[in-house]
């Protein structure tokens, strides 16, 4: 086919081509669809044809050959030759609007600015253990904090200035609130999933795993905030005071804690009070990080009394087995006890 090696300035002076660019008809868009098909390589070609072609004014009249090549030849160099008219057109210098646009955008650039700030995430500090791991942590106003195992606690970090020192605990921790001097006090307040414990210059400990609290208070006095309860929301808790909560069901539950029981655990030792074995699996997986397996229901109601060192997990498992005459299995991150 002669179009095969065409080049713009042939298509140009094609009867055919020019026919179809200037009318085109089904029967004519099927033959150039086709060619094109045949041939893609000439697509550009037949493109800036195409594209010259209809930036010409048809006339009734054809259109010289001079006047097509010499369209082409501005289009090819890129030169747009200004065409006399009789009408002088007022050109509007776009400087103004361009120093108008800026002034928008910086506008709306300094309101999106504004809006980010206003409307930012307070900073925070977070402090964290992994599994095995014990913390000790003095916050800004010298409250002290021990950080059970696998556990974390968030405060902002313009902490100190605010009228209510707050922080978000996950996991157990031990704190010693310290008073400030002077007689303004503020409020203390630490908060779980499941509750908040507001506190003025006491001493206790608090635990948030597995959608249950326990509060333990050693010395002073604190105020909780219940997320949900069947009778009560706010309780006021003395030393001694020991008060289980779970989240799901609203129960609550009050006794009395030996002190020495209470912080046993920021000195690497862990007091069992007639502890089930079910539940000290349960402490097992959320201090080392391992899955507990008791193989029996009878084997699960078995309860424990005595202490035991937790720096070292082995001797402590050992220790369990030991205890209630029963094999322990030590698998990776598996425990089972039992056959």
């Amino acid at each position: 086919m002669k179009y095969a090696d065409y080049q713009v300035e042939d298509f140009l002076t094609d009867p055919e081509f020019v026919e179809w660019v200037k009318n085109p008809e089904p029967q004519s868009d099927l033959f150039w669809a086709s060619f094109l098909l045949d041939y893609p390589s000439q697509q550009a070609t037949f493109q800036q044809a195409k594209s010259v072609l209809l930036a010409l004014r048809f006339n009734e009249e054809p259109v010289a050959d001079a006047t097509v090549k010499a369209e082409w030849e501005r289009f090819r160099q890129g030169i747009t030759k200004p065409q006399e008219s009789p009408d002088t057109t007022k050109i509007i210098p776009l400087r103004p609007f361009r120093q108008w646009w800026w002034a928008a955008a910086m506008v709306a650039g300094l309101l999106v600015s504004m809006l980010w700030w206003t409307n930012r995430p307070a900073p925070e500090i977070s402090y964290r253990t992994t599994y095995g791991q014990l913390r000790r942590i003095q916050l800004p106003d010298g409250s002290e904090l021990t950080l059970n195992a696998n556990s974390e606690v968030r405060l902002p970090a313009d902490w100190s200035d605010r009228p209510t020192r707050e922080v978000w605990l996950k996991g157990e921790g031990f704190f010693h609130v310290v008073k400030r001097k002077g007689k303004s006090q503020p409020r203390f307040v630490v908060h779980t999933n499941e509750l908040a414990v507001e506190v003025l210059g006491t001493a206790f400990n608090v635990r948030s795993r597995r959608k249950q609290a326990d509060v333990l208070l050693q010395t002073g006095s604190v105020r909780l905030q219940l997320a949900k309860s069947d009778t009560v929301r706010s309780l006021l808790m003395r030393p001694g005071d020991g008060i289980h909560y779970q989240l799901a069901t609203g129960q609550l539950k009050r006794r009395f804690v030996r002190a020495d029981q209470m912080a046993a655990w920021t000195k690497g030792v862990l007091l069992l009070d007639y502890m089930t074995l079910s539940d000290l699996g349960q402490l097992i997986e959320d201090t080392y990080g391992q899955k507990v397996i008791i193989r029996s229901p009878t084997l699960a109601r078995r309860v424990l009394s005595g202490s035991v060192p937790t720096s070292n997990e082995r001797a402590l498992l050992e220790g369990i087995a030991v205890t209630l005459n029963v094999p322990v299995h030590i698998e990776k991150d598996t425990v089972v006890f039992g056959n």
